[in-house]
């Protein structure tokens, strides 16, 4: 049996019964768990969470990830990059600037709380967001023309649509773009 995470781990996620049932595939990955993955990937940032949000291994999403005739959902993890990227960036600069309370023990007794600060390990979080938010994805596009059309590729994705038209139209937006 898979154990999943809590609701309250992730922040603005529906409830599972706001979500349609997903369709059985051999692999697990209906079109309805692609969604809820791809919108747990935006909220959260990391893949690991959003595949057990979603019911699957993270291995299993990389392997979904790679195969060719899921393009849509390769642009739309690189969208949700982007999205969770903006996520982390309230948060990384609330943290670097107004620091964090951290519990204070001793001899296994909570005696207190201080305030923390860190501000290159957040310095450094932003750095690496902002390349991977500039940078392009293994398919040679930049993630950002994807990210313009996240809620179109979510859509298409969750009636089980491949999205033809939607993933060149991504690909032909980062060409461009990479020019």
């Amino acid at each position: 049996m898979t154990e999943h995470p809590s609701q309250d781990t992730f922040t603005d996620i529906p409830d599972a019964d706001d979500l349609a049932q997903p369709r059985e595939r051999h692999d697990g990955w209906s079109p309805d768990r692609q969604v809820v993955f791809l919108e747990a990937l935006a909220r959260t940032g990391n893949v690991r969470a959003a595949a057990r949000y979603a019911g699957l291994s993270r291995e299993s999403a990389y392997k979904l990830r790679r195969r060719p005739d899921a393009r849509a959902f390769a642009r739309a993890w690189d969208a949700a990059i982007i999205h969770a990227r903006d996520v982390f960036q309230d948060e990384l600069m609330d943290k670097g600037l107004n620091g964090w309370r951290e519990v204070v023990w001793h001899q296994g007794e909570e005696v207190g709380t201080r305030e923390r600060w860190s501000a290159p390990l957040f310095l450094a979080a932003l750095s690496r967001l902002d390349k991977m938010a500039d940078g392009i994805d293994l398919a040679g596009k930049p993630a950002r023309a994807a990210a313009e059309k996240f809620d179109d590729l979510l859509e298409g994705i969750g009636k089980g649509e491949d999205c033809v038209e939607l993933v060149e139209e991504i690909d032909g937006a980062g060409r461009k773009a990479g020019s």
